[in-house]
């Protein structure tokens, strides 16, 4: 949120451009561990 009170959405992918994430030991069925340099970056709209 703004000082001024506006809001943006903002939209957020993780992975490279392929969509990939490397996982860490401990994937589990439904869930996995990222890794702390798993690479971001912001989109004009959701995929």
């Amino acid at each position: 949120m703004l000082p001024d009170g506006r809001k943006y959405l903002v939209f957020i992918v993780l992975g490279d451009r392929d969509g990939r994430i490397a996982v860490e030991d401990g994937f589990q069925a439904g869930a996995f561990i990222l890794n702390w340099n798993v690479p971001v970056r912001a989109v004009w709209r959701w995929p």
